[in-house]
């Protein structure tokens, strides 16, 4: 069965830039996880031009070459097929590629990773359920996002659950004590959506009460205001900004935590992999309640309202974190590594039976 299953193939199509955050470097783990299963053969619908017409040219040039693809491939046998779901106008050429796989009876996975046009009712994904037929898989990243989607386009569609947790490698148990200063984070793409403004208010906060926290800040910052003032911030010492941090850099920085906070606005936000970066660490986080994420964090520590001052809640989340005895924050910490496994664990069954068992 092994060798039978190792001769199988399966057709990913997806963006495969190098190492990046968010769908494009999901696809390309999924990629990693089925090749060391599976026949994997890729094929890349990552655009090179930035802006304009330029750029939907070179799109659809890249769709109609993954067509292509999709008929080659079930003329030469092989029958899975995995695509990932844009957002956007991007669902066109999404809802083109899923009419070529039905059009070859292809058997084919489409995987969200987006919310835009789940808090939305979105005409174009209404029209992909459609030509996608009964055949098509849709794969979520929780129960919380299938049900979401269920309810904005009711239909009699297959679907899967596959967390994002599979993708994140387990950290290194490390011993925790309680420390008379805390250490709060934030990893991300750095904007005012992705909680940056947020952060910063936090911050200053801390400081003008002088509670015995560092406040570590981490990732790239585009915008030349934004950078003003997180430099304005570190050279007062109300934060360390740290720049951005890859591989053990960022294993270090997760490590270093007590708490971890996401206060994203950002409206596709879906299961930020983050999260399970700071779980997979032994770091609560404490988060805006957007997507998946009040699923995904639990009791690890909590998610809140958007409409809720964050300043506020994190300053009595870090009281109680300051009040807690090695026991209580040991706890909390094995709660998250706890989640991030039964997470992973859900991946890979997930995974196994969508495109192992036959």
């Amino acid at each position: 069965m092994a060798s039978q299953r190792a001769r199988q193939r399966i057709l990913v199509i997806g963006p495969f830039p190098p190492p990046t955050t968010g769908f494009s470097l999901m696809t390309s783990r999924l990629a990693e996880w089925l090749s060391s299963r599976l026949d994997v053969v890729k094929v890349d619908l990552n655009t090179h031009l930035a802006f304009g017409a330029f750029r939907h040219t070179e799109r659809l040039v890249r769709t109609l070459a993954a067509a292509a693809n999709i008929v080659v491939f079930r003329l030469q046998g092989g029958r899975r097929i995995s695509l990932g779901c844009n957002a956007g106008l991007g669902i066109l050429y999404t809802i083109f590629l899923v009419a070529v796989a039905r059009a070859t009876a292809a058997e084919a996975s489409l995987h969200h990773h987006a919310y835009s046009y789940i808090y939305d009712n979105y005409r174009t994904m209404r029209l992909l359920c459609r030509v996608g037929g009964v055949r098509l898989v849709h794969v979520f990243l929780s129960k919380s996002m299938k049900n979401d989607f269920s309810a904005q386009y009711p239909s009699s569609q297959r679907s899967a659950i596959i967390p994002n947790a599979l993708f994140v490698p387990e950290s290194p148990s490390r011993q925790r004590f309680v420390k008379k200063r805390l250490t709060v984070g934030l990893l991300s793409n750095l904007t005012r959506e992705k909680g940056l403004h947020d952060f910063l208010s936090l911050a200053q906060a801390v400081h003008e009460q002088d509670l015995p926290v560092d406040m570590n800040l981490a990732g790239p910052i585009s915008d030349l205001g934004d950078m003003e003032m997180v430099e304005k911030a570190a050279s007062l010492g109300i934060l360390t900004y740290l720049g951005s941090l890859e591989g053990e850099e960022k294993n270090e920085f997760f490590s270093s935590l007590d708490l971890f906070v996401f206060p994203s606005r950002y409206r596709t936000e879906a299961q930020p992999t983050v999260i399970y970066e700071a779980f997979a660490a032994g770091v609560p986080v404490l988060a805006f309640d957007r997507g998946c994420i009040r699923e995904q964090v639990g009791d690890c520590f909590g998610t809140i309202q958007q409409d809720i001052d964050f300043v506020s809640v994190a300053l009595n989340i870090i009281d109680r974190l300051l009040a807690m005895d090695e026991t209580e924050r040991l706890t909390l910490s094995r709660c998250a590594q706890a989640r991030h496994k039964k997470d992973a664990a859900t991946s890979n069954l997930g995974l196994s039976q969508l495109f192992l068992d036959t």
